[in-house]
């Protein structure tokens, strides 16, 4: 009767509030005061009916302070309130009261089951009407101020269909239009637990946020122990939270279809590239890039050959799949290009690394790729023992068939924000990404010399195109993804021409990467 929700993916969300929390923490090269951090407002909406019961209650009490000690050792960017509500909502704290999130657990403590006891109703449109006129004051009060609006985050806790005016989704709603304007500064989360209708759930969050944002906002959970189960999954160190072990390669939760034709390709989805990366030259075009750990990337030469002494202005966004809209934003600290690339004449070489000046949060949406010629990779392949040149060539045969010298067929997939109209001037908001194929090297007919380090590659009326450079062409090997290639340049200026694009033959330059990325293990 009821189709619950995985536990899963209601922590990946968790995880993704967090590390976008910490995102607006982390400075990028320049300190902030805190005043200018305070970027999020999350209101918690938890159902104390009695039908909830103690010991429920003070489970829905210990996930939100288990939330809110997770980035207890964040100053400044988040100001929370929690209301609980039965026949009528008590607010427990509010944000005008700016409290540390050690004054708001430590007021939590203080709630007690009892209040309750003759809460036999579930007024929940009521708890939601405190939220609304919270947020309309902020609106007012920053427009006054000439401020920016703080991201409102309504996470609903309910075990239960609401009775009593107002009703719930006009409520939600009317907070939706509020920051209609603004879309991007609003989420609402509704937590169902037990036997409730799931149509109801789905009403408390306004149907254009969702169609809005790949987000996923409503989990229906069979119990409250299920909602502490995600908590647990999660928990971090009370004063130092630890950066979690993120395995490379890994895709997150996304639902599974055929993957269609960047040029001539279909939108991507959150979760299914979490390693793609877009960098932001300012008054440039802009390039993809790939995470390989939590503080390197990895791109084109091309797109950086002119821009020395220009690095403070570059950015590196992750972990959206809408270009302008990085779950986490760093700035970049270096820029290494190939000491022999060769530009424009040849694109031998085409390979750079950036550094980040703060480390990756890694988390669902953010992760990195696998790289050839590592240890993992080497797992993952069950590759022949040797040395490391050895094991490293018998890969690139593998991967690349040794850059398309061998007789195999071989696919892979690109990704990138590029532009999709033939002449380069339409430009995609959104991920795309494509299926190509490996071509033998005699077939390639590249406009440079084909080197070593290169190898081609085309699909069915598929191509990367301007913009999609320095961007990833991976595959899947045994469920993990292995980075082969990097977006270097087509055939023609126009793009789908020929539908034959050019990649750094990522395998070849490993030797390169290891001198420089000291992060991976290598053997």
């Amino acid at each position: 009767k009821y189709a619950f929700d995985n536990v899963e993916d209601l922590t990946m969300e968790l995880d993704t509030l967090e590390s976008t929390i910490r995102n607006r923490d982390l400075s990028s090269g320049t300190l902030v005061n805190t005043a200018q951090r305070s970027k999020f407002d999350i209101f918690f909406v938890i159902d104390a009916s009695t039908s909830v019961g103690n010991e429920n209650f003070i489970k829905s009490l210990n996930f939100v302070t288990t939330f809110i000690d997770r980035v207890s050792d964040i100053n400044g960017p988040v100001r929370f309130g929690v209301i609980t509500f039965g026949s009528y909502p008590i607010i427990i704290t509010d944000i005008k009261e700016h409290l540390t999130p050690k004054a708001v657990i430590e007021r939590i403590k203080l709630v007690e089951y009892r209040e309750y006891h003759n809460n036999t109703g579930r007024r929940t449109g009521l708890a939601l009407e405190i939220v609304h006129s919270s947020i309309n004051q902020t609106l007012n009060l920053q427009a006054a101020r000439g401020q920016p609006i703080p991201k409102q985050v309504i996470i609903v806790i309910t075990a239960g269909q609401y009775n009593g005016a107002p009703t719930p989704f006009i409520v939600s709603y009317k907070i939706f239009k509020l920051l209609s304007h603004l879309p991007a500064q609003l989420d609402i989360f509704a937590i169902g637990i037990g036997e409730l209708l799931k149509s109801y759930l789905e009403t408390l969050v306004p149907m254009p946020l969702k169609a809005a944002k790949g987000h996923q906002y409503v989990f229906y959970l069979p119990s409250y122990h299920h909602l502490e189960k995600a908590q647990e999954q999660t928990s971090k160190n009370e004063t130092v939270p630890a950066l979690p072990a993120f395995d490379c390669g890994v895709r997150g939760n996304v639902i599974q279809r055929p993957i269609s034709r960047i040029f001539g390709g279909i939108k991507s989805k959150e979760y299914e590239w979490p390693w793609q990366v877009v960098i932001d030259m300012q008054n440039r075009d802009f390039c993809g890039g790939s995470i390989i750990s939590r503080h390197w990337i990895l791109s084109a030469a091309h797109c950086f050959n002119d821009t020395i002494g220009e690095i403070t202005n570059f950015t590196v966004s992750a972990g959206s799949i809408r270009r302008r809209e990085g779950l986490q934003r760093l700035a970049v600290e270096e820029v290494i290009i190939h000491e022999d690339f060769s530009s424009p004449s040849e694109m031998n070489n085409d390979i750079a690394l950036l550094k980040t000046k703060d480390p990756f949060i890694f988390s669902p949406h953010v992760r990195p790729v696998c790289l050839p010629c590592t240890k993992k990779s080497a797992e993952i392949l069950s590759s022949v023992a040797g040395t490391w040149d050895e094991v490293c060539q018998y890969e690139d045969a593998l991967l690349t068939g040794r850059g398309g010298r061998m007789q195999k067929i071989i696919s892979g997939y690109v990704s990138g924000w590029g532009y999709y109209n033939k002449k380069g001037k339409i430009l995609s908001h959104n991920l795309y990404h494509a299926q190509v194929d490996v071509q033998h090297h005699l077939t390639c007919g590249s406009p440079h010399p084909l080197t070593e380090t290169m190898f081609c590659a085309k699909g069915v009326e598929t191509d990367s195109c301007k913009g999609d450079s320095g961007g990833p062409f991976v595959m899947e090997r045994n469920r993990k993804w292995i980075q082969v290639g990097i977006v270097s340049f087509g055939r023609t200026p126009d793009c789908g021409v020929n539908f034959m694009g050019f990649y750094s033959r990522v395998p070849k330059l490993m030797s390169w990467i290891k001198e420089r990325v000291t992060d991976l293990e290598y053997e």
